[in-house]
């Protein structure tokens, strides 16, 4: 919804005078929460870009050797692991990016994809093989799932603050809009003339004017509707 800055200024005074209180996008609460979702998805990149390195030089390594640890599917699969877990490792990247942009739902989405796909990767690599011990590797827990978990949270909770705010905001503001149609008889104005009393409102300015014409006075205050000059 497109607001006139105006009127949303209004309604952020009457916020603060009338000491509304919620977590808001740009108060202390968001900001920390986006500090640890930023520090968690970097982590999990980054132990995830460590992962598809280690896997690679393994497979070098192997190759070099002319070792016979593993055959050539399992060689195929263990590429297609880390080049998956590369991918994602990526998107989170992006997703700490636009997350600048204000776009928490689209980094809520990515980040639930990269985490619904990467994750039973990981835990399919770090089961039996003949390079891993029988069972998921304890590191797993502490270097993947439990970063990708948390970032995941925290990334959902911003998305809930966000979209929190923008309904509270939306509904105070077509509050405000109703109530000064109602009072200024905003029916007897085409949709063009009441944008631009929207952008010029200025309810001291037109009590003053409505205080005057009852007692007869003439008036000397412009209108709230701003003639060109």
């Amino acid at each position: 919804m497109k607001y006139i800055e105006n009127i949303a200024n209004r309604v952020r005074i009457a916020e603060q005078r009338g000491a509304v209180i919620y977590a808001k996008p740009d108060g202390k609460l968001y900001k920390w929460i986006r500090a640890l979702y930023i520090i968690f998805a970097l982590f999990s990149a980054l132990t995830s870009a460590l992962y598809c390195f280690g896997r690679f030089s393994r497979i070098a390594e192997i190759k070099r050797l002319s070792l016979e640890i593993l055959s050539d599917n399992d060689i195929e699969k263990a590429k297609t692991s880390a080049i998956t877990i590369g991918i994602f490792a990526a998107v989170l990247i992006v997703t700490t990016i636009v997350l600048r942009f204000r776009a928490e739902i689209v980094s809520a989405v990515l980040t639930l994809i990269s985490a619904t796909v990467s994750i039973p990767v990981l835990i399919t690599a770090s089961q039996n093989t003949a390079e891993f011990n029988e069972g998921i590797n304890a590191s797993f827990w502490l270097r993947h799932f439990a970063p990708l978990l948390l970032a995941l949270f925290f990334i959902c909770w911003l998305t809930v603050i966000r979209i929190r705010a923008d309904m509270i905001f939306r509904r105070s503001y077509l509050n405000m809009v109703n109530r000064i149609y109602e009072n200024y008889n905003g029916e007897d104005l085409t949709e063009e003339e009441w944008e631009t009393f929207l952008k010029d409102y200025n309810p001291k300015a037109e009590e003053e004017k409505r205080r005057r014409l009852k007692k007869g006075q003439p008036d000397t205050y412009d209108s709230i509707i701003k003639k060109d000059d």
